[in-house]
């Protein structure tokens, strides 16, 4: 799982240009079968006991883009160090925000991971919602992800 970490930190580095914001300023239920991280308080984590992590936070939006733009960006960034798209889809949050799903494949030391990005903009903010873990476990998992995903609200 190190390997996983350090790959999603990467990516927070390229999103994150404007720095996280201090508190929640969403509302997301924890997913059947995932615990919550109760002490972090800059933003929302959660993993499972087979190792599939979720992590939602805020960033603003700066430089100012549009999901397209912000995808684009990322798919780039992804592509050029391994990821294979697997999945993108429009999705809606539970107060009507429009966002972007995109699911990557990553191949390392013989096992295939899943990273799951969530993006969703609302002026000059960007929620981010991530999602990843060994490709069998994340599949099991996946459906209870994409309803935590619906379930998403920014109020």
């Amino acid at each position: 799982m190190r390997f996983l970490e350090k790959c999603l930190f990467l990516l927070i580095a390229i999103v994150v240009a404007g720095g996280c914001e201090t508190s929640y300023t969403y509302r997301v239920k924890t997913p059947e079968g995932f615990a919550a991280y109760t002490r972090e308080k800059t933003y929302y984590k959660a993993i499972s006991a087979d190792g599939v992590r979720i992590r939602v936070y805020t960033v603003q939006n700066d430089p100012p883009g549009d999901l397209k733009m912000w995808q684009g960006a990322i798919a780039h960034y992804l592509k050029g160090i391994g990821y294979h798209l697997q999945d993108q889809k429009e999705v809606t949050a539970s107060d009507g925000l429009k966002g972007d799903y995109t699911e990557y494949l990553y191949r390392y030391n013989s096992r295939n991971y899943i990273y799951s990005l969530t993006l969703f903009i609302s002026g000059d903010t960007i929620y981010v919602l991530e999602a990843g873990g060994i490709e069998k476990e994340y599949r099991e998992r996946k459906s209870v992800l994409e309803k935590m995903i619906a379930g998403f609200s920014t109020k």
